[in-house]
C-alpha cells in the first residue's frame, strides 16, 4: 500500500514537505496502535540476537537521523523494530542547515541530503525519552557536540533513560565553521571521561572514509575504541558528493547506491578487531538478503533510515520474513551461527 499509494503522493512534494507531513503522521503513536500486530514479524528464535549486552528480538533497527528530536519512539515501537536509535540529540540548540537540503534519486533507491546537525535542544529531547522508562523495545540514544564538555553534558542527561548512548563523530555535512571531524587525540580524551561515568553500554558511530588517509584514521579510532572497551562500532557507508541542486552544493549520499561500502566497511572493522567488536550495520539495506549479507559479513545488526523512506511503515517487517527464510534456506539456525561467516577463519570453524 505504502510504495503504490502513499510513496507516490509524497515523492510528488518537496522533500522537506514530505517529512514534515510523515512526521505529522509518525508523532501520534494512537495512529499505529491498531495495525502494530500486522508490522511484527511472528517472533522466532532464530531472529534474536544480543548487542553490546542489550538482548533484541530481531536484528532490523531505525537508525539515527529519522527521529532526530526523540518525537516519534513510540510509534517505532508500534513498526517492529528490534531496536530504534533517536537522534543526533546536541546538548544546545542549533538551526537547520538552508533549504533545500534533500535530493532523491529514485532510480537508484537513494538520496543525498546536507541537514547538518539541527537540534531544539537537550531539555526537549530528555521530554521525548522520559515517556517511555518502560518499554519492550530498545532505544539508544544517539549524542553528537562540537566540544568535550558538549559530548560529557549530553551523555550524563540521556544515559539513565535509553539502553545504550551512541557517540556521533560530526555530520560530515556540518556547515559551521570549526566543525571539522574528531581527532584522535580529542576522541581519546572523550572516552577516557565517559568511561568512569558508564552505567549503560557505550556504542561509537564511525564515519566512513573516502582515500586511505582517512581509511588509516578510522583505524586508529576503532583501535581506541578497542583500548577503551568501547561495546559497539556503527558503521555507515554513506559518503560525501557533490549535488548543485543542494543549498550547500553537497551533501551525504545514503541508501542502495552505497551498499558496497556498507560491506566493505564491515570486513574492514571484522578484521581490524578480530570480529570482537559488535558492529551495527548502516548503509543500503533495502532487502532481506542485504542484511543477510552485511551479517554474514560481520555485523550484529543492520539498521536504515533511507530505506524506510523507501520501502515505508513495513521495513522492518519485510527485512525480518526474507530474513528468517534466507537463514532456513542456507541451513543456518541462528544470527549467531551466521555472523562473520564470510570470513575464511569463520567459515572452517
Amino acid at each position: 500500500m505504502y510504495k503504490s499509494l502513499f510513496r507516490p503522493v509524497l515523492f510528488k512534494m518537496k522533500p522537506e514537505r514530505a517529512q514534515e507531513v510523515s512526521k505529522f503522521f509518525l508523532k501520534r503513536r494512537s495512529l499505529w496502535r491498531p495495525v502494530s500486530s500486522f508490522m511484527h514479524v511472528k517472533e522466532e528464535e532464530m531472529l534474536r540476537t544480543n548487542f553490546a549486552g542489550i538482548p533484541l528480538k530481531n536484528p532490523v533497527g531505525l537508525a539515527a537521523g529519522f527521529d532526530k528530536y526523540c518525537e516519534m519512539i513510540g510509534t517505532m515501537m508500534e513498526l517492529g523494530f528490534g531496536y530504534a536509535v533517536s537522534g543526533s540529540i546536541v546538548y544546545g540548540a542549533r538551526d537547520d542547515n538552508p533549504k533545500p537540503m534533500y535530493v532523491r534519486y529514485p532510480e537508484k533507491e537513494s538520496l543525498v541530503n546536507c541537514t547538518g546537525i539541527p537540534s531544539k535542544g537537550i531539555d526537549y529531547a530528555l521530554k521525548g525519552l522520559m515517556q517511555y522508562t518502560n518499554r519492550k523495545t530498545p532505544i539508544i540514544a544517539n549524542v553528537q557536540d562540537f566540544d568535550i564538555d558538549g559530548y560529557l553534558n549530553g551523555f550524563k542527561a540521556v544515559q539513565p533513560l535509553v539502553d545504550a548512548v551512541e557517540i556521533g563523530l560530526i555530520c560530515p555535512n556540518e556547515k559551521y565553521e570549526g566543525c571539522n571531524p574528531i581527532e584522535e587525540e580529542t576522541f581519546d580524551q572523550i572516552l577516557t571521561q565517559l568511561k568512569p561515568k558508564k552505567s549503560k553500554p557505550i556504542l561509537v558511530k564511525i564515519r566512513n572514509y573516502h582515500n586511505e588517509k582517512e581509511r588509516e584514521n578510522r583505524f586508529e579510532l576503532i583501535r581506541m575504541c578497542m583500548k577503551h572497551d568501547v561495546d559497539g562500532i556503527t558503521l555507515p557507508g554513506s559518503m560525501s558528493v557533490k549535488e548543485p541542486k543542494l543549498s550547500l552544493g553537497a551533501g551525504n549520499l545514503t541508501g542502495r547506491a552505497i551498499f558496497h561500502n556498507t560491506l566493505r566497511n564491515i570486513h574492514d572493522v571484522w578484521d581490524q578487531t578480530n570480529g570482537k567488536v559488535p558492529i551495527k550495520a548502516l548503509g543500503g539495506i533495502f532487502r532481506g538478503k542485504d542484511a543477510f549479507e552485511a551479517i554474514k559479513a560481520g555485523a550484529t545488526t543492520v539498521e536504515s533510515v533511507t530505506g524506510m523512506i523507501y520501502e515505508g511503515w513495513s521495513y522492518a517487517k519485510q527485512i525480518n520474513s526474507e530474513l528468517v527464510n534466507l537463514l532456513k534456506e542456507n541451513k543456518f539456525s541462528s544470527l549467531d551461527e551466521l555472523r562473520g561467516y564470510a570470513n575464511p577463519q569463520v567459515a572452517a570453524a
